[in-house]
């Protein structure tokens, strides 16, 4: 599936690649000012409603070529302004984003009561699940 239309004007293959990285990072349209700070470019320049538009291309091509299905082993693809894509990989990564961020935004004081703790080890059986030692432990 390809992508190019945004009501804004083009954008570059460069700033499209950047822009959909800064997706799986920070998950939420939410905020969409770190995203498109991340960005620069035409991304940044768009006005926030452009951009938030470009967010839901993003999500809404990567659905539907998610149910398209397609023989690739890669997965489906999509050709996001000349990037490619993997559809299945920026779903789940916004969805665990989000998810934690609704975890995180039900407590009244999420620093005090949400803590990361980074000094514990992953089991060893982590790997095999995909785990790696940038993933950190939650607690309540």
């Amino acid at each position: 599936m390809i992508l190019s239309n945004w009501s804004y004007g083009t954008l570059p293959k460069r700033d499209a690649t950047r822009f959909f990285c800064a997706v799986k990072k920070f998950g939420n349209d939410s905020q969409m000012r770190l995203i498109a700070a991340e960005v620069g470019g035409s991304a940044e320049a768009a006005p926030v409603d452009a951009q938030v538009e470009l967010f839901d291309v993003l999500l809404d091509g990567c659905r539907e070529a998610v149910k398209g299905g397609t023989m690739d082993p890669k997965g489906p693809l999509l050709d996001f302004f000349g990037a490619p894509v993997k559809a299945n990989d920026v779903l789940s990564r916004v969805e665990e984003l989000q998810l934690l961020a609704k975890r995180v935004n039900c407590y009244n004081d999420p620093i005090s009561q949400f803590q990361a703790l980074m000094y514990l080890k992953p089991a060893t059986w982590s790997k095999g699940c995909g785990w790696n030692q940038s993933r950190f432990f939650l607690t309540t």
